[in-house]
């Protein structure tokens, strides 16, 4: 069988084409390239080890300068590259921070002072346009030495290395998007200290605990095992006990529609509380080890079921263990206790304790 030859001109266009795409395809994957956590208007951590970190080729040469400070590296057999720089000083002065490798990366308006990470349920992620007299904050939010990156990623079945959001400057028009919380502690240092302060919002509204602790790391503790173990088992009411459910019959409407919203229901559940460790896969693990001066942490309501509130003083306990593990350092970790509150079929009182 004889197969026909491309024509002169048809082959030439062939070889050219493979011939860009080669070199459009080492060119993106030579590229340096960092988590969205560096970026344009980003605070450092003053006085500590400040790791910055990336992708490049395999092999290839990374230098990072900042402040004085020039470090390098060669990216590994994965891609993967980090340096670190030695204690910055706090400054107000914006600066740029200069990543080189095969290509160039500089990140503008760069300070150095105090960064904290805020995380939890919505008592957390609540806006300040949300807050006690909104508009009279808004007139005097006017520090631009304060920024606030919101961590934007979505849950994640597996520990994520690339982060997603932007460092906003703190100014009337763009505080009502900032963590309350977040916003008013940073309102507090900023003056107190005399730097800028940088602050970190990575929390979703109606969200377990579990979903911030490494599954596995739930899994091997024998602390919550074991408490998991002793809790009793839930008790049947006097009515489902007398009147067990009958089976409606089924025809092929209910099933799809049934069917329809059990789908819609999951979809929404995973979005708003994902499962065991989903949002430290995807909220924590990228930001990690993003040198910090402390964690703040805001959460226990979705908690507080008959059936969780027991876990939750092995379970704040374990996250906090190994969040200061991850970063490497015993990091100040303060958490807002709830409210003198009450609900029908809650234990507030036992999260509280």
């Amino acid at each position: 069988m004889k197969i026909p030859l491309c024509s002169p001109v048809s082959f030439a266009t062939l070889v050219l084409a493979l011939a860009v795409g080669a070199v459009g395809a080492l060119s993106a994957r030579a590229d340096v390239s960092l988590p969205a956590i560096f970026s344009d208007h980003m605070v450092l951590q003053s006085d500590v080890r400040v790791p910055v970190w990336g992708t490049a080729s395999p092999g290839e040469k990374i230098t990072v300068d900042f402040a004085g400070q020039s470090v390098a590296t060669t990216a590994a057999g994965d891609g993967t590259w980090q340096v670190a720089f030695t204690r910055l000083a706090p400054s107000p002065t914006a600066r740029s921070l200069t990543i080189k490798g095969n290509n160039t990366i500089t990140i503008q308006d760069v300070l150095v002072g105090e960064v904290w990470l805020g995380s939890g349920q919505s008592n957390m992620a609540m806006t300040v346009n949300r807050a006690k007299n909104y508009e009279a904050e808004k007139v005097a939010a006017n520090f631009p030495l304060i920024r606030h990156f919101k961590e934007e990623s979505p849950n994640a079945d597996s520990p994520q290395s690339t982060s997603k959001g932007r460092w906003v400057l703190c100014t009337p028009d763009s505080v009502g998007t900032f963590s309350a919380a977040l916003y008013f502690f940073g309102r507090e240092l900023h003056p107190t200290l005399s730097v800028p302060v940088g602050l970190i919002n990575s929390s979703v509204g109606g969200t377990p605990i579990e979903a911030w602790i490494a599954a596995d790391v739930q899994k091997n503790s024998k602390e919550i095992q074991a408490a998991i173990a002793a809790l009793p088992p839930a008790p049947l009411t006097a009515d489902a006990a007398l009147n067990p459910p009958t089976a409606a019959p089924k025809t092929a409407a209910t099933e799809k529609q049934k069917n329809a919203q059990k789908t819609a229901k999951a979809t929404k559940a995973t979005a708003s509380r994902s499962t065991t460790g989903g949002l430290f896969n995807g909220k924590i693990a990228p930001l990690i080890p993003y040198a910090i001066r402390g964690i703040l942490w805001y959460q226990g309501e979705a908690n507080t079921t008959p059936a969780k509130a027991s876990l939750y003083e092995h379970q704040l306990a374990l996250l906090v263990r190994d969040w200061r593990t991850r970063w490497g350092t015993e990091l100040p970790f303060a958490w807002v206790q709830l409210h003198n509150f009450v609900g029908a079929g809650r234990d507030w009182p036992i999260v509280r304790e």
